[in-house]
């Protein structure tokens, strides 16, 4: 089963929405305990597709894909403002 999942497609819609939400400046940058935050949340994601991994609902090559985004998320929110940051994950 692709990554594209029942699971995978409501959490990115919720992510996207709570994005639309946000009124950041355009040079507004995210704060130490903003990307712990964040870093926590993603890495619980991450456990979740672990989980559907050990269910037989997404693959090893899905994992792996989705590592190396989160990996990318975490650096670019250390390096972008927020709104760019948010356009670009």
């Amino acid at each position: 089963m692709p990554v594209e999942s029942d699971t995978f497609t409501e959490l990115r819609k919720a992510l996207e929405e709570q994005i639309e939400e946000c009124k950041w400046s355009d040079e507004e940058r995210f704060s130490s305990e903003e990307i712990e935050r964040l870093n926590s949340r993603l890495d619980d994601l991450s456990v979740r597709f672990e989980n559907m991994l050990q269910e037989n609902r997404i693959t090893q090559k899905d994992i792996d894909q989705i590592n190396r985004e989160i990996a990318e998320i975490k650096g670019n929110a250390k390096s972008f403002p927020k709104k760019i940051w948010a356009r670009g994950s």
